[in-house]
């Protein structure tokens, strides 16, 4: 019988394992405001699935201005206000060989008394949630 509840066990467990180590996340991007630490993690998968970008040969996938709405669309449902500091497009070559080409938009807004918060924007208008981070002093 207890063979029998091992193999059970095994053989559910197997498959959430091989997903598990099937999904590489690659950590975009990191910020610390004043009251918490956020990571933005996105699968390699999903990312190499997104449109290349060719900086010198054509434009961007996705315009500064829609990528603004759709951050501060998010924005706003998170803080009443929200003040633009910068947008950024960050290239993703550099943390994986395979992103080379990819790229995704930095959205900046204050959204305190000395605090920001980015949001992320993938080149074809997915918002990347952020994961908060348990800092030092928590643990």
């Amino acid at each position: 019988m207890r063979f029998l509840l091992f193999m059970a066990f095994v053989s559910l467990s197997l498959p959430v394992a091989a997903c598990a180590e099937s999904t590489n996340l690659v950590t975009v991007l990191t910020h610390r405001s004043r009251r918490q630490n956020f990571e933005w993690r996105v699968a390699e998968e999903k990312l190499r699935a997104h449109p290349k970008w060719d900086i010198k040969a054509s434009a961007v996938p996705l315009e500064p201005r829609k990528a603004f709405q759709i951050a501060e669309d998010w924005m706003r449902k998170r803080h009443s206000e929200p003040e633009l500091v910068r947008i950024e497009i960050q290239s993703l070559g550099a943390r994986s060989k395979s992103l080379s080409g990819h790229y995704i938009y930095v959205i900046e807004f204050v959204t305190g008394a000395f605090d920001s918060m980015p949001v992320v924007i993938l080149m074809d208008g997915t918002v990347v949630e952020p994961t908060p981070l348990v800092r030092n002093a928590e643990k």
